[in-house]
């Protein structure tokens, strides 16, 4: 995902840069260095590097060798280490809240809050369901089941064609349609 720059200090690449050399220029969590190339096995939990040495993907422990033919891995991805806030506030940059990690781990320790925002661009693009729900609780689509389902996110689907035309029903008794006015014919 993108970073938002107007949520992070003027300095941030000067920050960046003092972070990741504090760790290595490694991984904190795997120690996989920036810049590498690397195969991942989602399924062993490890990658290997291009000589040919294994490691696990969340300890960085070396499990071993393999042959680029042996290993069951995907395509060679290079590492690009970026720094992340430990506690998702871009605003509290102290030292101790701040750690180089690969694409990998980065991303893991952001899932939950990109699910979160997922979830909530879901919801915006089914606006229609909040927009109506005054209209729609006067349907079979206002049940109290229907509007918790709603709140929680799980009715987070399309509405199909019989919800719709209900809808629409209700949108055109609460707001009937306005008569055309009439254009005069030009002489």
């Amino acid at each position: 995902m993108p970073m938002d720059r107007s949520r992070y200090p003027a300095d941030w690449d000067a920050i960046s840069k003092r972070i990741r050399q504090r760790d290595g220029n490694k991984c904190k969590t795997c120690g996989v260095a920036n810049g590498v190339y690397v195969s991942r096995d989602g399924e062993s939990r490890s990658f290997m590097l291009e000589d040919g040495r294994v490691f696990h993907e969340d300890t960085g422990v070396q499990r071993g060798w393999a042959r680029g033919s042996e290993y069951e891995g995907g395509p060679a991805i290079k590492i690009v280490l970026t720094v992340a806030h430990l506690d998702h506030d871009p605003s509290n940059n102290a030292d101790e809240n701040l750690a180089a990690l690969c694409q990998l781990h980065h991303l893991r320790l952001d899932a939950k809050q990109h699910a979160a925002s997922a979830r909530e661009n879901r919801r915006a693009k089914l606006a229609v369901g909040e927009l109506f729900d005054d209209l729609i609780s006067k349907s079979s689509l206002g049940t109290p089941r229907a509007r918790r389902l709603r709140e929680l996110g799980a009715l987070a689907r399309p509405l199909t064609p019989a919800e719709r035309r209900e809808a629409d029903r209700l949108v055109a008794e609460e707001f009937p349609p306005v008569a055309p006015r009439r254009r005069r014919p030009k002489r």
